[in-house]
């Protein structure tokens, strides 16, 4: 996919602090070309608000050793039920709003994953892209149209991101 962060499991996108966003809620949401690399760490980083992507102030997507994605919100994990293989294109947006969690796997418009988090998160950490500040969990893939929204999106508003992006990511 061109313009999509072709990463090496080195290294990493960075956006500094965005002091006017608020993410009480949001929703995070990308294209990875999926991946999980064990190069000593049981989590690839996909993104992360600074830090850890397990700090009880942080949000973050990541992949585990399971194959599966995760949305993490204050250290509460949401976990995709779906096992994926490596090398396929892969629609993730987690959201969270009034503290209700929820994960969408390409445009599904039934979460695949809920739980709940009212953790504060730390809106003063740089945004990081491929990795967290933990040894060992960098994303060895590609990563694309990475957004963050001050705001839960939809599952409307969720599939139709999915489908305006669906072409561009084939496998």
């Amino acid at each position: 996919r061109l313009n999509s962060l072709n990463l090496t499991g080195t290294g990493y996108g960075e956006v500094a602090e965005v002091t006017g966003l608020d993410v009480t809620d949001f929703t995070i949401e990308a294209w990875v070309r999926f991946d999980y690399t064990n190069s000593g760490s049981t989590t690839n980083v996909i993104y992360v608000n600074g830090g850890v992507s397990t700090d009880v102030d942080t949000f973050a997507l990541t992949t585990d050793e399971n194959n599966k994605v995760k949305f993490i919100v204050g250290n509460t994990n949401v976990l995709s039920t779906t096992v994926f293989s490596n090398n396929n294109w892969v629609h993730i947006a987690g959201t969270r709003e009034s503290g209700a969690l929820k994960l969408y796997i390409n445009g599904n418009k039934t979460p695949e994953a809920t739980g709940t988090s009212g953790a504060a998160v730390n809106n003063a950490l740089d945004l990081l892209i491929g990795k967290d500040t933990q040894a060992n969990r960098f994303y060895k893939e590609r990563i694309d149209d990475v957004r963050l929204y001050g705001v839960a999106l939809s599952a409307d508003e969720v599939e139709q991101n999915y489908n305006a992006g669906a072409s561009a990511h084939t496998n």
